[in-house]
């Protein structure tokens, strides 16, 4: 795989199996940018995805704001505005 930054090989430092997904934490050897590539595992046989990576982030990031809604003060201002 290439690196993002600058094009260059990299190399694979940690690889982690999820139930469909593969997750590998990528170092590039020229410019040493780390970075996380997501693999979906496919069903052999349909040759379908099991689950898109976008639609497993979201999912995840969905389950963290419930979390968070549950345990921050409520008199906490919904947005914070910018200067």
């Amino acid at each position: 795989m290439d690196c993002p930054t600058c094009y260059g090989d990299t190399r694979v430092i940690n690889s982690r199996e999820g139930k469909d997904l593969i997750r590998r934490r990528r170092e590039c050897a020229e410019c040493k940018v780390r970075f996380t590539t997501v693999e979906v595992v496919v069903d052999s046989a349909n040759g379908r995805q099991v689950q898109v990576p976008g639609e497993y982030w979201r999912q995840k990031y969905e389950e963290l704001v419930k979390v968070l809604q549950e345990h921050l003060p409520q008199h906490l201002p919904q947005r914070v505005q910018e200067s």
